[in-house]
């Protein structure tokens, strides 16, 4: 495999529509315009599997996978955000108690409120270009492609 090509052929879309965070802890760090700032009391980082040793044992390797992945699919935050237009975005979370959108220049609607749908609860904010976030954001990633101007945390 030739990896300098496969390296430079390599594109990430700066603006994609959807974005999914997960996270089992406050602090993780954010993917793109998302970040989860607080998780709910069932989201566990480190957890004990609560499953009895006589049922674990007659489970088949694969049945005992599949049982792992749903308990740590469970105990995990997730959060998918999705642009619907200039000032609309729609969240659907699971194990999120807050968290924050990062918003680019064409994310900011003409006049009026941006409008965060979450878990089907619309907030409005009133949102303008701040110079300090652009900055902040910047110096902590240097990415040229996504610069945010904007951001908003709900609830």
């Amino acid at each position: 495999m030739d990896w300098v090509e496969w390296f430079t052929s390599a594109r990430r879309d700066p603006r994609p529509e959807r974005v999914v965070r997960r996270a089992a802890r406050p602090g993780e760090g954010r993917h793109l315009r998302l970040e989860v700032l607080e998780v709910a009391g069932d989201v566990e980082e480190i957890f004990a599997s609560k499953v009895s040793a006589a049922k674990w044992g007659r489970m088949s390797p694969a049945e005992q996978r599949e049982w792992m992945a749903g308990e740590i699919e469970r105990k995990t935050a997730r959060a998918e955000a999705r642009r619907e237009g200039p000032g609309r975005l729609v969240v659907k979370s699971t194990g999120v108690k807050r968290l924050r959108l990062l918003l680019g220049p064409d994310d900011l609607p003409p006049e009026g409120a941006v409008v965060v749908t979450l878990n089907g609860r619309a907030h409005r904010r009133t949102v303008t270009s701040d110079a300090a976030v652009l900055l902040r954001e910047f110096a902590a990633t240097l990415d040229r492609s996504f610069l945010p101007v904007a951001e908003i945390a709900v609830p």
